[in-house]
């Protein structure tokens, strides 16, 4: 799966279609070609040394990184299990 073009085709259907729903962006997150394409681009950013909100840093979340993506995962597919979303600017 092309992950670049598969948001890209997301963000022209919510721009063509200001009425279209989306019901499973978590779905998307949740999967984990996305979350390790996600995981990807954030260890390139200079800021993956900084702490997140949740006081990690890439380090520290590569070093238990199998059980921190399981984590991830589980995260975002309790949350898909009952909202539905409208891509917003």
């Amino acid at each position: 799966m092309d992950i670049g073009e598969r948001q890209r085709k997301l963000s022209l259907w919510a721009e063509q279609d200001k009425e279209l729903r989306f019901y499973d962006l978590y779905g998307l997150l949740y999967n984990q070609d996305w979350l390790k394409a996600a995981h990807a681009s954030v260890s390139k950013n200079a800021g993956s040394a900084t702490a997140g909100t949740d006081g990690i840093n890439m380090y520290f979340f590569d070093n238990k990184f199998e059980e921190n993506f399981g984590k991830l995962r589980v995260h975002y597919q309790t949350l898909s299990r009952t909202e539905t979303y409208r891509l917003s600017r």
